[in-house]
C-alpha cells in the first residue's frame, strides 16, 4: 500500500498520486448539488444529497504512461465523464425534515 498525495482546488481541478500511479482532473465546467429523496440501501430508502463539479479535462497514468481512453465532455447540458465530487451526505428517508 502506497500514500497517497491528494492535491485539491475546486476552481481549478484535483490531482492525486500513489506510487507510480497518477490522477488529475481539470478544467471545471459547473458546480451542481443533485438530490435523490428514495436511494434504495440495502431495502431502506435514504436521502442522498451530492455535490458535484464536471470538468473538461482528465488523466490516468501508470509509471508515466497514460491510460487509454478519451474525457466525454457533453456541451450542451454541460456535464462529462470526469468530475470532482465534492461532498456527499446520507441521512434515513424518516428522518425529520427542517
Amino acid at each position: 500500500m502506497a500514500p497517497v498525495r491528494f492535491e485539491l482546488d475546486l476552481e481549478t481541478g484535483l490531482h492525486a498520486t500513489a506510487d507510480d500511479v497518477a490522477v488529475k482532473i481539470s478544467e471545471p465546467i459547473a458546480r451542481y448539488l443533485t438530490r435523490k429523496d428514495d436511494y434504495d440501501l440495502g431495502g431502506a430508502p435514504n436521502i442522498l444529497s451530492t455535490v458535484w463539479i464536471p470538468c473538461r479535462q482528465g488523466s490516468i497514468t501508470v509509471g508515466g504512461n497514460p491510460l487509454s481512453g478519451a474525457i466525454r465532455v457533453d456541451p450542451v447540458r454541460p456535464m462529462s465523464t470526469a468530475f470532482i465530487a465534492e461532498a456527499e451526505v446520507w441521512c434515513t428517508a424518516d428522518h425529520p425534515k427542517k
